[in-house]
């Protein structure tokens, strides 16, 4: 599992080490759970705000550049 957070200041990104400080939202490591969260807008509903679409393609770039 992947553990995503939005802060208290609005950023939100992929939390690796699974303890970072804010309001943590998870999705299945998996490339397709990556895709699904950007095509059906999961975090705006996790998180209760409109997510910028910058914010989906930031947690994209992440996802799989750690995965090389």
């Amino acid at each position: 599992m992947l553990r995503v957070v939005k802060t208290a200041d609005g950023n939100i990104f992929l939390d690796f080490s699974g303890k970072a400080a804010g309001r943590g939202a998870y999705i299945c490591d998996d490339a397709g759970c990556i895709a699904k969260l950007k095509s059906k807008r999961m975090l705006d509903k996790a998180f209760s705000c409109k997510v910028d679409d910058k914010i989906y393609a930031s947690i994209e770039e992440e996802y799989f550049g750690r995965k090389g």
